[in-house]
């Protein structure tokens, strides 16, 4: 389920006004589409060897299209390219595609900044795709982020909070970037709510990769910011403490490393 990106970082984004925003809305257009078939080529003899995976896939919801480029759900046909070195040699592969394994039945969301109407286009070369597994809210979590974000930061953070109150599922990392953008960006008195709601799910309402990801995003919010927020530190101080109180044994564990 891990993030697959060119370019763009997982950092916070200044759009200019007085809200949050994360790396999402950066992007132009983002769908999410189903790999129906997937024919695999040869490899060839050249170096680095390079193969073609014919995919068809189904674009089942658009998430954005923001320059109304023209998308359209149903199915299309797209090529990825897949590259590898020979064994033992050590340098970049190109390619986006080359490290993934591309299966009938995975789901995509993706994201794209290319000026085209073609899906095909878009998914052959993103900027950033990421695997969604079953049940995820990773679709859910991108259109609360895009949903409030015209929204002023009072709202963005009481609308991040009631749904942290009211989610009976694990969050995805999306949602979990957004809350410690809010916490970077809003006041106290702004994000009071979310600050409550933070830590009375003591950060167990997000998936394993959201925990970690908001740990992270709370640390680097912190250091961006000359004069960080109180409820931006205590979130940040109290969900630490609690993840080295609870994982507490002989052996760290990953989540505990990273901190470190």
């Amino acid at each position: 389920m891990a993030i697959l990106s060119t370019a763009t970082s997982k950092a916070a984004i200044d759009d200019g006004g007085h809200r949050a925003a994360t790396w999402v809305t950066s992007y132009s257009s983002i769908f999410f589409a189903e790999v129906k078939e997937a024919r695999a080529s040869e490899w060839d003899a050249r170096t680095p060897q390079s193969r073609v995976i014919s995919v068809h896939l189904r674009l089942t919801r658009i998430l954005r299209d923001e320059r109304e480029e023209g998308l359209a759900t149903g199915d299309f046909t797209a090529n990825l390219i897949q590259a590898r070195s020979p064994a033992g040699r050590i340098g970049r592969v190109p390619h986006f595609w080359s490290h993934t394994t591309v299966q009938v039945g995975q789901k995509y969301v993706v994201f794209s900044n290319l000026k085209t109407n073609s899906s095909a286009a878009m998914f052959e070369a993103p900027d950033a795709a990421e695997l969604v597994e079953e049940n995820s809210q990773v679709i859910a979590d991108i259109e609360l982020v895009l949903a409030t974000t015209r929204a002023s930061l009072l709202q963005q953070a009481e609308a991040v909070a009631v749904t942290l109150r009211e989610s009976s599922v694990p969050r995805s990392h999306f949602l979990a970037e957004y809350a410690a953008a809010i916490l970077g960006a809003g006041s106290d008195a702004e994000t009071g709510q979310l600050t409550k709601a933070l830590e009375e799910t003591s950060g167990s309402i997000f998936s394993d990769e959201g925990k970690r990801s908001l740990l992270w995003a709370l640390f680097q919010e912190s250091r961006r910011i000359d004069s960080p927020s109180r409820n931006l530190l205590d979130v940040f101080t109290t969900l630490t403490v609690r993840e080295f109180v609870s994982g507490s044994g002989a052996v760290p564990t990953p989540q505990q490393v990273n901190i470190l």
